[in-house]
């Protein structure tokens, strides 16, 4: 099998995941695009520019020689405290293509929120927006650990200047299955925040079991997320789901309101939106007064918390598409579904259960079957006191679940189990 390949076949459903011993993420989800032909079609939509897929390859590759350019060597860490934008696209692959392991966190923290992150990571290099510069560099000034490298995301002095003047062709870091890939922290709901390390895998298994098996998106979609990309769910909503099925993706850095939200859906023209429960509340209560033009979407996602039923209904009085919801949660990288929606023939098919109306055991198994044929991670060997609080604390061996990875099968059954119940309407 060629290195940084997957292959989804088999007549299993669903199909079977297999990757090549040596496997860089980047590759499967930037370079492949161009090796199929969507050179010329845009990956990346905003109010500013839009990104083709040839586009986004070679600004991935310029700025993984810049970053290896300026020192960072392989399995260092950048932290990114980047907003929704194309930049966050070319840091992110551009790190892992050169085997560097990008920590994009939330662009909405204090500076001792950022102090902390800064010295858990013990990161090599800080990216930042330059908008945010005052609480990031706040958070510098508080931090025992410095980074050799502090950057401004865009313009005079930023990471585009050596940028610029970098090479367009990058080798792909021979990685394996299991290196270590990206880090994502959780929220510090109980203390601080967790650092959590997945591995080159997740994203293929998040993309193609959640994206493509569950949401069922598509290389016509065009997606836009309420969501920002620091979060597990708009993460893949807005980033990695589109990015595997050579969707577009539609990005904004404001803040999301309903007007918001509606003005991005008239303009761009989505096929799949996805929100929270909060947000399609709002909707509702706006489109009271006035009457929005939906009718590009197709689908609705809704996450962070149960969809109330209420909620779900009155979206159903109205021509609107179908809901799906889940759970997303920095330590399982993205989500698990389970949906209340209309029982069609096809639903039933997927293992839906017409009575309750939630996800049956049907689907949860198959999601267990995969992960049984997964590679099991063994027991998690000793780290260097910065590799992530998560990572270094696990000591028992846990199942890669499709978007699971450091969540044992047991626990998994009741995350299953929950959600299911949470969904029912």
């Amino acid at each position: 099998m060629q290195d940084h390949t997957v292959t989804i076949d088999g007549p299993g459903d669903p199909p079977a995941i297999q990757t090549s011993d040596i496997f860089n993420v980047a590759v499967p989800f930037i370079d492949r695009h161009l090796t199929e032909g969507r050179g010329e079609k845009t990956a990346i939509s905003t109010a500013h520019e839009n990104v083709t897929y040839s586009q986004l390859a070679e600004r991935v590759n310029r700025w993984g020689n810049a970053l290896k350019g300026l020192g960072v060597k392989p399995a260092e860490r950048v932290l990114m405290v980047v907003r929704d934008c194309p930049e966050f696209f070319y840091l992110f692959f551009g790190a892992i293509k050169a085997g560097v392991i990008p920590a994009p966190v939330n662009t909405m923290l204090r500076a001792p929120d950022y102090k902390f992150m800064i010295e858990d990571s013990g990161c090599k290099a800080l990216i930042y927006t330059p908008e945010l510069a005052e609480v990031v560099e706040g958070g510098l000034g508080l931090a025992d650990h410095q980074p050799a490298i502090i950057l401004k995301a865009t313009g005079p002095g930023s990471i585009a200047e050596p940028m610029a003047q970098a090479s367009t062709d990058l080798e792909p870091a021979p990685t394996r299955l299991e290196d270590d890939c990206f880090w994502l922290y959780s929220s510090g709901s109980t203390g601080n925040p967790k650092g959590v390390v997945h591995a080159h895998r997740v994203m293929v298994y998040t993309s193609q079991c959640s994206g493509v098996d569950t949401i069922g998106l598509m290389e016509s979609d065009s997606c836009f997320s309420a969501s920002k990309l620091f979060h597990s769910y708009g993460f893949g909503n807005a980033m990695t789901f589109p990015l595997w099925v050579g969707a577009t993706m539609i990005l904004s850095d404001r803040r999301v309101t309903p007007d918001m939200s509606f003005e991005m859906m008239e303009q761009f023209k989505p096929t799949v939106f996805f929100g929270v429960p909060t947000l399609y509340a709002q909707q509702l209560q706006a489109m009271e007064k006035s009457s929005p033009d939906l009718s590009s979407l197709r689908r609705c996602v809704s996450a962070g918390e149960a969809l109330p039923g209420d909620v779900f209904l009155r979206w159903r009085k109205r021509p609107a598409p179908s809901f799906w919801t889940a759970l997303a949660r920095p330590r399982h990288c993205i989500s698990l579904s389970a949906t209340p929606r209309l029982i069609t023939s096809r639903a039933r098919r997927a293992g839906w259960c017409p009575a309750m109306r939630c996800a049956s055991w049907a689907m949860t198994e198959r999601w267990l079957n995969r992960a049984k044929s997964a590679p099991c991670m063994s027991k998690a060997a000793p780290r260097p006191s910065n590799i992530g609080t998560i990572r270094k604390k696990r000591k028992t061996p846990c199942w890669a679940i499709g978007s699971i990875r450091g969540t044992c099968i047991t626990r998994t059954r009741k995350v299953i189990s929950s959600i299911a119940g949470a969904a029912t309407i």
